[in-house]
């Protein structure tokens, strides 16, 4: 059957029918993915029809048309489905495309703010709080005006690096958009972990180049080389704040550090403790590294709480910045501009700061300094990065997280909300359910 997409439905039944098929009291051929935000969507317009104007449907079903742009995959919105609906001129197959268009949008704006990636945000390495956002309150702004055509941008996230990336995709791939490409999906798709706004003043790490950026007032200040977490032991992906400098910090072991490594070394070497002045003086014999030039701290960190424990901070064994591939650490994130990073969070400069820290320093004693203001810091994860001229760089996706993504978001049901599996073109009876599974 010829699909006539964006042709004005015939609504055989009015605004109260939507009522009547929302509440139960008639019976709809096609289950909706979404029912509980379809529910409010109408009962916030009064149950008045969406998709009425044949100029809001075409709109509509374009952009779902052309949802491989963002890399979603335009066949999860329903579109035979929706087809069959316009064509058929039966009773009851007005409202079931109005309700079936209204459903495939709202999986829309869910897909492009990261709900079908919740499951590659679970595990032991992940603490990026959940962006909220109301799919029904985006929708209702964007119909019936021009915000329907502009809702790539707005549902969207709106950093920078979001549409050159979008935009690389598209040139490198044609028609077919970023949808082809798959690490250009999984870090498409991780751009809507994270708000749509850093703020002005942060510090950004990306761990798969092993790099960070100190961003002032909006411009980026600062950028060195890290020494990030190797592939057996990732650096995490979080979001914290910086409310201090510590200079001269010991080293509190961790325990399974201690036990897989420095124990053992100290069992085949007869002074190794002494000679890395390793003291056993926490609680129940735990291991610390005191300060000085040898501490695996280095003689800067930030104070930086997270659940991981990885920190930002220096290190005495400055030749790993030359490597190319600077995945070395457990997990904490070594710094090759130590000293400027914490000027800049001192004194706003990465030279105003530098006298006070080596006097500091070379007092030899433990101190925390307090910067004026804390300072968030994301730690994030991409191996495809815009560059000015607008190519794109790639590093290796070492931790795997790009098939964890790419694997979640080829996953049908569950926090999936693009699979209409249970909505058939031929108008076999389904169920609306009872439950929102987006929530």
């Amino acid at each position: 059957m010829a699909a006539r997409l964006g042709v004005r439905p015939a609504l055989a039944q009015s605004g109260s029918s939507l009522r009547d098929i929302l509440d139960g009291n008639a019976q709809l051929a096609c289950g909706l993915r979404n029912g509980e935000q379809v529910r409010k969507f109408y009962e916030l317009r009064d149950y008045e029809p969406a998709w009425s104007a044949s100029s809001d449907s075409t709109v509509a079903v374009g952009l779902l048309r052309e949802a491989h742009a963002d890399g979603l995959d335009p066949a999860t919105f329903a579109l035979d489905a929706i087809a069959a609906r316009q064509d058929l001129k039966t009773a009851g197959t007005g409202s079931e495309f109005e309700l079936l268009l209204t459903d495939s949008m709202l999986s829309y704006v869910n897909a492009m703010r990261g709900a079908r990636s919740l499951t590659a945000r679970q595990g032991p390495y992940y603490d990026l709080p959940i962006v909220s956002y109301d799919p029904v309150d985006v929708l209702l702004r964007a119909v019936g005006g021009d915000g329907l055509q502009d809702l790539p941008l707005t549902a969207a996230p709106s950093h920078v690096e979001y549409a050159q990336i979008k935009r690389a995709g598209l040139a490198q791939d044609g028609k077919a958009g970023a949808a082809g490409d798959g690490p250009i999906i999984a870090n498409m798709e991780r751009w809507r972990w994270v708000p749509n706004a850093f703020e002005d003043t942060c510090i950004v790490v990306n761990s798969a180049d092993a790099t960070l950026k100190f961003i002032r007032e909006g411009q980026v200040t600062l950028e060195s080389r890290i020494v990030a977490g190797k592939a057996t032991t990732p650096t995490p992906l979080f979001r914290t704040e910086v409310s201090a400098v510590i200079v001269n910090p010991s080293w509190d072991i961790p325990g399974d550090i201690a036990d897989k490594e420095i124990w053992p070394a100290a069992r085949r070497h007869k002074g190794y403790f002494s000679a890395r002045h390793i003291v056993a003086d926490r609680p129940g014999g735990a291991l610390r590294q005191l300060p000085g030039p040898t501490n695996a701290l280095g003689r800067i960190m930030l104070d930086m709480p997270n659940r991981f424990d990885s920190y930002l901070h220096d290190t005495p064994h400055k030749a790993l910045f030359t490597r190319q591939d600077r995945h070395f650490s457990h997990g904490c994130m070594r710094v090759e501009q130590m000293e400027a990073l914490a000027s800049c969070l001192l004194h706003g400069d990465s030279e105003d700061g530098a006298d006070d820290l080596r006097e500091a320093i070379a007092d030899g004693q433990t101190r925390r300094l307090s910067i004026p203001e804390a300072v968030p810091v994301y730690v994030l994860y991409w191996t495809t990065v815009p560059s000015e001229n607008g190519a794109l760089n790639r590093h290796r996706d070492i931790y795997g997280w790009d098939k964890k993504v790419l694997e979640a978001l080829r996953a049908k049901g569950g926090d999936d909300p693009d699979s209409n599996s249970d909505c058939p073109s031929d108008g076999r009876e389904a169920n609306l359910p009872d439950t929102d599974e987006n929530q």
